[in-house]
């Protein structure tokens, strides 16, 4: 008797583990504002920043995240369409780059570029993991649905 409650205990408790197990940690939603924070933070080490230049790539990043947030709420909403969507948030990080060009002297400009690129590959690197991990499973957009046919 005790065997058979012990042993339905044990594959309960492995049953449920694995069940967790499955959906991770919940990522907390930063703000806009932890997003411009967060970016002025990663570029300030290897940029050197002035105090002066981090206000103005704050200013430059949280309105870029203003808009995106904009964005996907419209996304959400079905209210803009994802080219349109795409479009707009291309304008927006062009004139980011162009701010943020703006108060950067030669040197940081160098700089920046090589950042940009080291973060850019690391974001590459992460969604591959990602991917791999989930079994390249592919979600469906609006825009696969358009290339169909």
């Amino acid at each position: 008797m005790t065997k058979k409650v012990l042993v339905t205990l044990t594959l309960l408790l492995v049953v449920l583990g694995t069940s967790f197990a499955q959906y991770g940690r919940p990522r907390k939603k930063r703000t806009a504002e932890e997003r411009a924070q967060w970016a002025v933070t990663r570029l300030t080490k290897p940029l050197t920043l002035t105090a002066e230049q981090q206000t103005t790539v704050k200013a430059a990043h949280l309105e870029m995240e203003e808009l995106v947030d904009g964005l996907r709420a419209q996304r959400k909403a079905k209210t803009i369409e994802i080219a349109d969507y795409k479009a707009k948030r291309e304008v927006g990080r062009k004139a980011r780059e162009e701010k943020i060009n703006a108060v950067l002297d030669d040197a940081q400009k160098k700089k920046y570029q090589k950042v940009k690129k080291n973060i850019h590959a690391q974001m590459k690197e992460r969604r591959a993991k990602q991917k791999a991990k989930k079994g390249d499973k592919k979600k469906v957009t609006d825009e696969d649905l358009d290339n169909e046919g």
